[in-house]
């Protein structure tokens, strides 16, 4: 079974990944169970542990990232955060290859601008899939208009043509 990051990750690279990430694997039996972990590799404790491919939330770090497949008619390993992993037990068929991640903090984005048009608080708006932090400057892009419909916060806002509307009740917060 092997794991399969976006931009470009192969086993004995650095992967810098932003605090939410998915990915894929290959080569897993369907009989099999797969779980995902994510191992702090200052600890060598499971940090993070998932049904899905993906994690979500990630504390800025260096992990190594492994898929564990197991028999359901065995004994389940135990993978839940916090488990050393070096004793994780059970009755494993399968695991991965390890892929070094390193989680970056402020969600790995270096630049923020909008998707399309819609709410400051849909996430779906923005490039970086979070909402945006007094850290980012964030660009409206040509023809999408944006409603502050909650306060916000940005270093700065840059203009390309887009709109943003801030109603009397809202209040955008500038720390630029």
């Amino acid at each position: 079974m092997g794991l399969l990051l976006g931009g470009g990750a192969v086993r004995g690279q650095n992967f810098t990944a932003p605090a939410s990430f998915s990915f894929s694997h290959t080569g897993g039996n369907p009989a099999y169970t797969t779980r995902y972990i994510l191992v702090n590799t200052q600890t060598n404790i499971i940090s993070y542990a998932s049904v899905q491919p993906g994690f979500s939330n990630v504390a800025a770090g260096t992990y190594l990232l492994y898929g564990i497949s197991y028999d359901q008619a065995g004994v389940a390993p135990v993978l839940t955060p916090a488990a050393s992993f070096s004793t994780i037990g059970g009755t494993c068929v399968g695991f991965s290859s390890s892929l070094l991640v390193r989680v970056s903090p402020g969600n790995g984005c270096s630049m923020m601008y909008t998707l399309k048009s819609g709410n400051w608080n849909d996430i779906s708006v923005w490039s970086c899939g979070r909402l945006p932090t007094a850290t980012d400057i964030v660009t409206i892009k040509p023809g999408h208009a944006i409603l502050l419909n909650v306060n916000g916060t940005a270093k700065g806002v840059v203009y390309e043509g887009g709109k943003l509307t801030i109603p009397v009740n809202t209040k955008l917060t500038i720390n630029g």
